[in-house]
């Protein structure tokens, strides 16, 4: 709401923390170029003053073992390696 820090920037440095842990391998699928573009239409909003509500723009991360529409989910099965369900759980 005070603006002092774009969503998109935020997202970046979240991004760039994954990049640094990756070691750790906590995270199964990224859609970074989904979050990019969901960060800009967010900052978009909030220029406007329509932002949805005071989250609006705060990446999150999803558990794997919860279907989103079009994203693969494993939910960390070799068997559902490449499993992209068509509907959000």
């Amino acid at each position: 709401e005070r603006g002092q820090i774009t969503a998109k920037a935020l997202l970046e440095e979240c991004a760039s923390r994954m990049d640094h842990y990756r070691p750790l391998n906590a995270f199964v699928t990224e859609t970074l170029d989904d979050a990019l573009a969901a960060a800009e239409r967010s900052d978009r909003r909030r220029e406007s003053g329509k932002a949805i509500g005071p989250l609006d723009g705060i990446p999150i991360a999803i558990k794997d073992n919860f279907c989103t529409d079009g994203v693969r989910t494993t939910a960390g099965s070799a068997a559902l390696s490449t499993y992209v369900p068509p509907f959000d759980a």
